[in-house]
């Protein structure tokens, strides 16, 4: 059940009323930031599932009417991650030169338009080159 469902993955924090700690698109994304395989991230929330009980990692699927899915269709890009893929870079850059971006925090999320990107890409800064992956 839900094998082609969208889905966001989190790390969240047991003792703080599960509050996300990381949210990202796919497992591995979250295993590379929690230190672990996509393998251990898995089984853990298999094995939670199994037993009823909670792990630290989360997988939340989708329904078509999501916000988040809605503003994909809207050509919108969502996450620091998926913005640095888009445009060759890495997340870390994002984050040291959000400022210098079309970037926006909306709702605890970084959001980042595409046409605004493209626009943006047109005439970089002198610092996008040497970042570029």
């Amino acid at each position: 059940m839900g094998a082609n469902r969208p889905a966001l993955w989190m790390v969240v924090d047991l003792e703080e009323e599960e509050l996300p700690l990381y949210v990202a698109r796919n497992a591995q994304d979250v295993a590379d930031w929690a230190g672990t395989s996509r393998e251990s991230v898995m089984s853990s929330i298999c094995h939670a599932k199994e037993r009823d009980g909670k792990s630290k990692f989360v997988r939340i699927y989708l329904d078509d009417d999501d916000e988040i899915l809605q503003m994909e269709r809207e050509g919108k890009l969502i996450g620091t991650k998926e913005i640095a893929d888009y445009i060759g870079i890495a997340g870390t850059t994002i984050r040291r030169h959000r400022d210098e971006m079309p970037i926006r925090k909306e709702n605890g999320a970084v959001i980042a338009d595409k046409d605004a990107v493209d626009a943006w890409l047109a005439d970089p800064p002198d610092w996008f080159a040497a970042c570029k992956k």
